[in-house]
């Protein structure tokens, strides 16, 4: 179905059309096209109104969407220097001291404990980790703890790095 638009143009042009079939007269005509383009006018004001009224509701709703934006943007922040400040107080409390095993045998659980919300270990390089015969141990587990302690921060936050403290 065409619009009604369509359906008033070809509306008008067939009674231009039988107007000048017609015997009627020159004014005749000129009324009856003075009258249809104050209609048209009228239905271009009435459009125009219409147009204006959408577009300062779709103004008034875009401002609401950037100011609820801003608005959980400035949340996301906030929840983000809580996680960090919770994060520190965590590390604090923590033991200076961990223990570092001797094998890779209880990798997944010790990565549990002591990297967790940090460093994710995949079951694949666990599996691959127990089959390696590397000879310092230790040093996987210290490089593991530098990632948690060093890297992962100076990842998320690039104003909170540690320092680094050579022992």
């Amino acid at each position: 179905m065409p619009p009604f638009r369509s359906i008033r143009r070809i509306d008008a042009d067939l009674k231009i059309k039988f107007a000048r079939g017609s015997d009627r007269t020159a004014d005749e005509l000129l009324k009856m096209s003075d009258g249809e383009i104050n209609k048209l006018k009228k239905d271009i004001d009435e459009q125009k109104t219409e147009y204006d009224s959408l577009l300062v509701e779709a103004e008034s709703e875009r401002d609401e969407a950037i100011a609820a934006k801003d608005q959980k943007n400035a949340h996301i922040s906030i929840m983000q220097a809580r996680i960090e400040a919770l994060e520190l107080n965590h590390e604090e409390q923590l033991s200076p001291d961990v223990m570092l095993p001797a094998s890779f045998e209880g990798l997944q659980e010790w990565a549990e404990t002591n990297l967790a919300g940090s460093v994710v270990i995949s079951t694949r390089a666990i599996r691959v980790a127990k089959k390696l015969r590397f000879m310092d141990v230790e040093l996987a587990y210290r490089a593991l703890l530098l990632l948690k302690n060093y890297y992962v921060p100076m990842r998320r936050s690039v104003n909170k790095i540690k320092k680094i403290e050579y022992a």
